[in-house]
């Protein structure tokens, strides 16, 4: 029972949508780039307390990953450019997530028949949060 609401927990993802030129304060470009990322969406999915060796096998040995996500849920668009929040993430002020913010991105995708996991990679935080924390 992969989706069983007992076994899930909140989780919002924002999607990549690319990179845009990034202006200053005059509306002048600054010749650097700004990556953007969609509005953020909640759904409820079965989020690991910590990587295990069943998880590992999943997407193989050589991947760093922190934590699982798994869900039925076949149509969320999350890939591997994806950020995802155990918390309802900042916004910016055009409505889209703040991605630095962002507690975990995605590393890499398996898709099964029903199901489909994701290696998540604790990001760096400056509020101290524990990589293993539940």
């Amino acid at each position: 029972m992969l989706n069983a609401w007992i076994n899930t927990r909140k989780v919002w993802y924002a999607l990549y949508i690319g990179e845009e030129s990034a202006v200053d304060e005059n509306g002048d470009y600054t010749g650097e780039t700004v990556v953007k990322y969609s509005a953020p969406k909640m759904t409820r999915a079965n989020l690991s307390a910590a990587r295990g060796t069943v998880e590992e096998d999943i997407f193989g040995a050589n991947i760093h990953h922190t934590k699982t996500m798994a869900t039925a849920k076949m149509n969320l668009g999350i890939d591997e450019n994806t950020l995802v929040w155990d918390e309802e993430p900042t916004l910016l002020p055009d409505g889209t997530a703040d991605p630095q913010t962002a507690k975990y991105e995605v590393v890499r995708v398996a898709r099964g028949h029903y199901h489909i996991h994701y290696a998540l990679r604790q990001l760096n935080q400056s509020h101290g949060d524990s990589e293993d924390d539940g």
